[in-house]
């Protein structure tokens, strides 16, 4: 947000673009439009062009995420969870315990190719519990770099 964003009213700002909206055909191009309208209501025109989109944003007549979903997004809170966030984050606290600067499950490896014993730079590092299963996790460590 700007200095002048407040200065002034919707309606205020809505008035150009509806002027050039409403007078485009009588120009050769939107932009010819724009150039006309703005020094008459005290508006750059690039300040202009650019609310011209977003009013077409905000309308459905342009591609692009309208006004009101924007400030939505802004303050949108997102909690991820599930098996995969958890395990991640267990394996991150043991990575320091394992002394390794890397690690990954016994999965992962092979989820990225190939035989995960005879990948070169991993070994086996420990069978690891992680809270929330049942099993332990089989980590690798890199030790180092393939």
């Amino acid at each position: 947000m700007n200095k002048t964003t407040g200065k002034f009213s919707p309606e205020i700002r809505a008035r150009p673009v509806r002027l050039v909206l409403e007078h485009e055909g009588d120009h050769p191009s939107r932009w010819q439009a724009i150039l006309s309208v703005a020094p008459k209501t005290g508006c750059s025109a690039q300040t202009l062009n650019e609310r011209i989109k977003k009013s077409e944003t905000d309308n459905g007549r342009r591609a692009g995420v309208p006004s009101d979903m924007a400030a939505k997004l802004k303050t949108a809170v997102v909690t991820v969870a599930g098996d995969t966030v958890n395990l991640a984050s267990r394996l991150q606290e043991k990575a320091k315990d394992l002394g390794g600067e890397l690690v990954a499950t016994r999965e992962a490896l092979e989820a990225a190719g190939g035989d995960h014993a005879a990948r070169p730079g991993y070994a086996l590092a420990a069978h690891v519990p992680i809270r929330g299963r049942s099993a332990a996790a089989e980590v690798w460590k890199r030790t180092a770099i393939a």
